[in-house]
């Protein structure tokens, strides 16, 4: 997910948000992001390895090659070289964000579990500068503090235990890795993981402040694509559930300032996963797809999601600030 935030004095780079004082406009990001997870390693010499002192076996997985390697640098490169002249009113910040696992998998490991990495390039006064750092959630810091990983894959064996106390707790059942995708709205930059709560992040120093809850306000986790209005700059998002004694789904607005002035629950027949939603000027849209949980599957040790197309799919429209029970099919 990449956002471009700037102080706009002219338009900047081909991809992500931009984020001006009145105003924000999504454009497309997908040229540039099939490159930027190389950058960290073409600027890192000569800086600080955040790499684990003795050299790991890394599994023969193909989210782990070619663009998807991970970085174990975290680098500031001052002044890169420029082709050509940057406009001197240019001033921003592109910032991406993705899964850039910190230590080699105990045993499978899927694209969903690496731990989110930021990197930035600064435009400013002519000149361009690159930085990146790790989302230091929770879960890295017990595992930088371990020196090696400490949860199990999607992929893996359910360890059943665990698992029944996250979900008495209400809590998901794999760790925020806040890895997913980047938003900007009331000038905070948020790194996202549909699981659990934001992240923080500092800008343009690219530092975890940490979990973001909205003063207190949000009760459940955050999808890791919010939608924002850019008339009303209200950002809305959701929450779904994957247990059967849980809220199926449950949906909250924020206001321009970062209140969170409505949420209410909707009643779906089964789990699913939900993982975006779309708006419009006044109704918000949910997808129920049948790519159902289960957890009788995941007791016997299979993958607990699975498409089962006999319940078929639908769209439900709700008025943006209405209860769930006013949603319609």
């Amino acid at each position: 997910m990449g956002l471009r935030i700037s102080s706009s004095r002219s338009s900047a780079l081909a991809a992500g948000f931009v984020c001006r004082k009145h105003k924000m406009q999504k454009i497309s990001r997908r040229n540039f992001l099939s490159g930027s997870a190389t950058t960290g390693l073409l600027l890192s010499s000569g800086h600080l390895s955040f790499a684990a002192d003795e050299p790991k076996k890394w599994p023969d997985n193909p989210f782990l090659q070619g663009n998807w390697t991970p970085i174990h640098e975290e680098i500031t490169a001052e002044n890169l070289k420029i082709i050509g002249k940057l406009p001197a009113d240019l001033e921003g910040m592109f910032v991406r964000n993705g899964p850039n696992l910190q230590f080699p998998p105990k045993q499978n490991y899927h694209l969903f579990e690496g731990d989110g990495m930021i990197h930035g390039v600064r435009l400013r006064d002519g000149k361009a500068s690159y930085r990146n750092r790790w989302v230091r959630t929770a879960t890295w810091k017990e595992e930088n503090k371990a020196n090696k990983s400490l949860y199990s894959s999607i992929l893996d064996p359910i360890d059943f235990t665990v698992l029944a106390k996250q979900l008495l707790a209400g809590k998901s059942p794999f760790p925020n890795r806040a890895n997913t995708a980047l938003i900007w709205h009331h000038g905070k930059l948020l790194a996202l993981w549909e699981g659990g709560a934001p992240h923080e992040i500092k800008v343009p120093g690219l530092e975890t402040v940490g979990e973001y809850n909205f003063g207190g306000a949000l009760k459940h986790p955050c999808t890791a694509h919010p939608k924002v209005d850019p008339k009303t700059g209200e950002m809305m998002f959701h929450a779904y559930g994957v247990a059967p004694f849980q809220p199926n789904l449950v949906y909250s607005v924020a206001d321009r300032k970062g209140k969170i002035i409505h949420t209410t629950q909707i009643k779906l027949p089964r789990p699913v996963m939900m993982h975006d939603l779309a708006i419009t000027g006044k109704f918000t849209l949910f997808l129920d797809a049948p790519f159902v949980m289960d957890m009788a599957r995941a007791m016997l040790g299979k993958p607990p999601f699975k498409w089962e197309p006999k319940f078929g799919a639908r769209i439900g429209v709700l008025p943006r600030r209405a209860a769930g029970d006013k949603i319609r099919w």
